[in-house]
């Protein structure tokens, strides 16, 4: 954010969520449940972890 402001605002602006995810609330909460008893019935899926940068617009 502080090395490169104009790029940083450019990156959220262009996230459907409109902000930076953070690694330990964002990130470490889809690990937890990975690891986690909840997800023993996922096969075979990718997730997306970025705030919907990654979507098709």
């Amino acid at each position: 954010r502080d090395m490169a402001p104009k790029q940083y605002e450019q990156v959220v602006r262009s996230t459907s969520l409109k902000r930076i995810g953070d690694p330990t609330t964002d990130i470490g909460s889809v690990v937890a449940f990975l690891i986690g008893d909840d997800s023993t019935y996922l096969t075979g899926q990718t997730l997306l972890v970025d705030g919907g940068a990654g979507s098709f617009r």
